[in-house]
């Protein structure tokens, strides 16, 4: 008989995407006073893009682990 184990994902489902933007603009206006090659700024849009695209592949593991757990027979 083949068995895997199932790897939990580490990411967080339920990440509160605002909460975690005022992060990111906290710590990247914490850095902006340090030696900057591009002073761009925060793209909070960017960032935002980024942290829903981040969310949707996390929530597709968190499910693909459910679903595989659920065809898993326990070990006799």
């Amino acid at each position: 008989s083949l068995r895997t184990e199932i790897t939990e994902p580490t990411c967080d489902p339920a990440i509160d995407i605002e909460q975690r933007l005022d992060e990111l603009e906290a710590a990247a206006g914490a850095s902006a006073g340090d030696f900057d090659l591009f002073d761009e700024g925060f793209d909070r849009d960017s960032a935002r893009t980024s942290l829903e695209n981040q969310l949707q592949q996390c929530q597709q593991q968190h499910a693909q682990v459910a679903e595989l757990s659920e065809k898993v027979t326990p070990a006799v």
